[in-house]
């Protein structure tokens, strides 16, 4: 079921029954009695193999309590197949907690579709989400699949989705209730079987009491929700993130030699 997790396998010490285990694909096999030592040294050591970093979970990085917290939650929206609304401000790492629920994910081999809601005008998200036949308009020269029906099988992405119109609220509801789209033009409607993870640094539900959300979109959205805090509310982190950041760029000084920063940096 997830191949990607590692199976260490353990009894007492027995050549034949180490050899069998690893042939019915366990990744290790550990001798009896087990310690806290060893134990702590083979997950140490598997953890490193499926982690980017020590430090976190995929590419989210964090040590504090609340960010063990949003790690569990990440575990639990992957092997489900519920909706996921992430909020948060603007940089607290939405779109990477959204990968890493597809990574994880039994459609992590199906398209990840990205969607940046506040980025795209109105009058063209349309036709990015449902794609048109040629003709259905002027400059329509060619058949185009929207992002909804490439993705199928896969998950999408709604970057910033307080920021589509009310009239869009309804088309997106549609495709979460009745699981279709039709491209513009065309005449029938195309069943589609997708995942939808929703993000947004806005307060959606005081959006919906001001009335410029649908409160049933925002419910569907909402199944689970995961909240990611600003870095002030963990500052525990900062310096588990300076090292990354540190190992992931310094070597791109080729005049320093960036070991670390100072205490007051």
């Amino acid at each position: 079921l997830r191949q990607h997790i590692p199976v260490i396998t353990f009894s007492t010490p027995d050549v034949k029954k180490a050899v069998e285990a690893m042939k019915l694909g366990a990744t290790d096999y550990i001798e009896k009695p087990l310690t806290a030592e060893i134990l702590s040294d083979f997950i140490k050591r598997h953890k490193k193999k499926i982690l980017n970093t020590e430090y976190g979970f995929d590419e989210t990085i964090g040590t504090s309590a609340l960010m063990q917290e949003v790690f569990g939650l990440i575990k639990k929206a992957a092997v489900s197949e519920s909706n996921v609304l992430i909020t948060g401000e603007s940089g607290t790492g939405k779109e990477l907690v959204a990968r890493a629920i597809h990574k994880w994910s039994p459609r992590n081999e199906r398209s990840f579709a990205v969607i940046n809601c506040s980025a795209i005008p109105d009058t063209l998200l349309e036709s990015e989400l449902f794609g048109f036949e040629k003709g259905a308009f002027t400059g329509a020269n060619y058949t185009k699949k929207g992002l909804l029906e490439i993705a199928d099988g896969g998950t999408v992405f709604f970057d910033e989705i307080g920021d589509v119109s009310p009239l869009f609220q309804v088309k997106i509801l549609r495709v979460l209730q009745e699981g279709d789209v039709m491209r513009i033009g065309g005449s029938r409607q195309k069943k589609v079987n997708l995942r939808i993870i929703s993000a947004t640094n806005m307060d959606l539900d005081m959006a919906c009491k001001k009335g410029v959300f649908r409160e049933d979109l925002f419910y569907r959205l909402n199944v689970i929700n995961i909240h990611l805090p600003p870095l002030r509310n963990r500052i525990e982190d900062m310096s588990v993130l300076v090292n990354h950041f540190i190992e992931k760029h310094a070597h791109k000084r080729k005049d320093l030699l960036i070991k670390n920063i100072s205490e007051e940096a």
